[in-house]
């Protein structure tokens, strides 16, 4: 079972181990190019959630979820990480109970509106992904002025 919201919203935003622990294994400078690259589609995938939730995009909105989730986790953003994971049941969850609804309202398998996600839930996300993409490129910037220094 997935923790509940209260629960992820006490994991830390960030956490360097994760980051540390693959970086290590990397040629000098690739995991800065990932890191880059992680932010930059981390702008673009916070965009394109937004977009799902105001095109009512459930399918766009699950899969965004569900892609961002893990990497964040690899990237040591923890809370960014299971507050997808909560973003993308929620959305199962509402999927699930639509269609139930319109098998007993109908009798057949026709798609419905979804009942509405947690508010806080995609707020949570933005807040999470926001200071957590911070708090990555200062762990970034900290680790290279001790290796210049």
């Amino acid at each position: 079972m997935r923790a509940t919201l209260q629960e992820v919203l006490r994991l830390p935003v960030f956490d360097a181990a994760p980051l540390e622990e693959w970086a290590g294994l990397l040629a000098p400078g690739q995991a800065d190019r990932l890191r880059e690259r992680f932010v930059h589609d981390s702008v673009a995938r916070l965009r394109r959630i937004d977009a799902a939730l105001a095109q009512c995009d459930w399918a766009a909105l699950r899969d965004e979820a569900h892609e961002w989730g893990g990497t964040a986790g690899n990237f040591g953003l923890l809370r960014l990480c299971g507050l997808t994971r909560l973003l993308e049941d929620a959305v199962e969850r509402a999927q699930a109970q639509a269609q139930v609804q319109v098998g007993v309202q109908t009798g057949s398998g026709a798609a419905a509106a979804l009942p509405p996600l947690p508010a806080a839930l995609p707020q949570a996300v933005r807040h999470a992904a926001t200071e957590g993409l911070a708090q990555l490129q200062a762990h970034a910037l900290q680790c290279d002025t001790a290796a210049s220094g």
